[in-house]
């Protein structure tokens, strides 16, 4: 078989690199086999075919989990080995301009066979656009560019954003996957068939289960007086279409060392993060997890969620102060903590505290009017039941503290952070909790918390004394196209959500293999812009060898076996999900403005 290797790069509108991998093959039949490697804006890659291959994955994680750090791919050519495998060659450009060396990936070519993309002659244009790339060459035919390819290339269609369109055939499966053969699959074994949502077990009453910087608007809402941001489009660069089933991950894959978006002073980098019933007693391990996480990604304030004892935010600022020391940095750290959640109408309570850690000597709580650093929401605004149902308050009060900044030159700037843990998603079997009305999936109590969260930012402008630059994290429970419904409210507020929910899932599948819902959320309400809007996510923290600051664990079964030595109780699922939390952290950075002081 006469295998010929194109590789074609696209430029679109948004001034990024698309690029286009052509592997085609032909024999006596008059069919062409060829697969499209599709490199959108946000560098991720897509592959219109039935399975995944190591190209897609490699890329897809090297530039998400490194936050961004590596900002383009500079392919230098593609070489066909003689069992008719490729291997594709490339540099990776971080964001100072440094090239990392030269990097080869194989590629099967049983993974090469698909069928062929579509082909559209109505863009001329697009056709101009297209250049080979040098130096791809075949094993005998070394220094031979094949820069200009013979045949002519196919026309690719790209939607109204310049943005690659999968042909239609590739793109028909509602859920954008086939099944892999077994023979190919380079990912854990088992199936993700009752998968698909993992639910959290939230309450008793419901069953276990980046960003674009926002430029200020141009319209005012009374009395506030400053502008407020627009909304960001797309933050992720995706084209809007067919929600996709999300990639698994190869948990055995090494992704190298972690590397966290540079932060300069001018910055705060906000998180939050539901822990999964992290108690007093849990195992040293998941704190020793949890405070890496934290101390790689560089936060300086964490919103965490599902705690189960009063003791456990002491326990990570113990953990983090201990790494700045060791590390020589001059960070500390320091916990506030809320009270504890009342039971709800009787109701069991999944979390018993909600808190904040924060870096004492870049941000400090401001004494409220009431002698104390944080409040719960007292629902003195009221509450709508907009979807149903006859509660009318949170099960878990968003839990608010007002933050002074501490760092030179932005000592004037302030900021109120809110916190929540929303009703589990859905309705439980026994509960008396009915079906939202008109949202899909979703229980009345977390669709109601959620369109009710405009609330709590009106009570947290007058408990503040008019502070206007209002932030909320957590875990909203709120399923992968609600978000539109339930936080509709914020665009005539004014807010905006910086994560991008079609891209950015933050609940683990509970088997090492990938992730399901965009359940945690930011809502953005400041005429403070942000950036850098994202998630780490969660199981590559054995997938890069430097996040664990305590051991080397250079693996999934290294976790697994630390894990072991310090609790005895076993999972039949992820140490990952089991031992440290069913959440990744999500985070953004608030940048700071000097002027800004209220």
């Amino acid at each position: 078989m006469n295998r010929k290797h194109k590789l074609l790069i696209f430029s679109s509108l948004a001034t990024t690199i698309s690029a286009i991998v052509v592997a085609s093959c032909s024999n006596n039949s008059k069919k062409q086999d060829t697969v499209s490697l599709h490199l959108k804006p946000d560098k991720k890659l897509f592959i219109s075919e039935n399975n995944l291959s190591m190209l897609e994955k490699t890329l897809f994680e090297f530039s998400n989990n490194t936050n961004n750090v590596y900002v383009d791919i500079e392919f230098t050519g593609i070489t066909k080995l003689p069992n008719n495998d490729i291997e594709l060659k490339y540099k990776l450009i971080k964001n100072t301009g440094e090239k990392t060396e030269e990097k080869g990936l194989i590629i099967k070519a049983s993974q090469l066979l698909s069928s062929e993309p579509t082909v559209q002659d109505k863009n001329k244009k697009q056709q101009d656009s297209k250049q080979s790339i040098p130096g791809a060459t075949e094993p005998n035919n070394q220094g031979k560019s094949s820069s200009e390819p013979k045949d002519k290339p196919p026309i690719i269609d790209e939607d109204e954003d310049g943005f690659i369109v999968p042909d239609d055939e590739d793109s028909s499966d509602e859920e954008g996957e086939v099944p892999l053969d077994p023979d190919d699959d380079p990912y854990e074994p088992g199936s993700d068939e009752n998968d698909e949502e993992d639910i959290d077990s939230d309450d008793s009453s419901t069953p276990p289960n980046q960003g674009i910087k926002p430029s200020p608007g141009e319209k005012q809402k009374p009395p506030r007086e400053k502008q407020k941001p627009s909304r960001p489009r797309n933050p992720n660069g995706h084209s809007k279409g067919k929600n996709k089933k999300p990639p698994k991950v190869n948990i055995n894959e090494k992704l190298g060392k972690f590397s966290a978006t540079p932060k300069t002073e001018d910055k705060i980098r906000l998180a939050s993060w539901n822990v999964k019933n992290y108690g007093n007693d849990a195992p040293v391990s998941k704190g020793q997890a949890i405070a890496s996480v934290i101390y790689v990604n560089n936060y300086d304030v964490v919103g965490l969620t599902e705690l189960d004892g009063d003791n456990v935010p002491n326990i990570l600022v113990d953990l983090l102060n201990d790494l700045e020391k060791k590390n020589n940095r001059n960070n500390t750290w320091k916990a506030i903590i809320s009270d504890k959640y009342d039971a709800l109408n009787g109701k069991g309570q999944a979390d018993g505290y909600a808190a904040f850690i924060y870096k004492d000597n870049i941000v400090s709580p401001l004494v409220l009017g009431d002698k104390k650093s944080g409040r719960f929401y007292d629902n003195s605004e009221g509450f709508e039941t907009k979807y149903g149902g006859s509660v009318n308050q949170f099960n878990r009060p968003p839990f608010l503290v007002q933050f002074g900044v501490k760092t030179p030159k932005y000592q004037k700037v302030n900021f109120t952070y809110m916190l929540s843990h929303l009703d589990g998603p859905g309705t439980g079997k026994d509960s008396p909790e009915p079906k939202a009305n008109g949202v899909k999936k979703q229980g009345a109590y977390e669709a109601n918390e959620a369109w009710n969260i405009k609330k709590v930012f009106d009570w947290a402008k007058k408990i503040t004394n008019g502070d206007d630059d209002l932030i909320f994290q957590g875990d909203t429970n709120i399923h992968k196209g609600n978000q539109s419904k339930v936080f509709g409210w914020t665009k005539d507020y004014g807010a905006v959500m910086p994560l991008d929910e079609d891209n950015i899932l933050t609940s683990l599948k509970a088997n090492n293999n990938g992730y399901s819902e965009p359940y945690d959320k930011i809502i953005h309400y400041s005429n403070m812009n942000y950036t850098n809007a994202t998630t780490f996510r969660l199981y590559d923290f054995v997938r890069y060898s430097n996040i664990f600051q305590y051991a080397p664990i250079n693996s999934y079964e290294d976790w697994v076996k630390y894990v072991k030595g310090y609790n005895s109780k076993r999972y039949s699922q992820s140490y990952v999900y089991h031992g440290i939390s069913d959440h990744s952290p999500i985070s953004y950075d608030l940048i700071l403005d000097k002027n800004d002081a209220h």
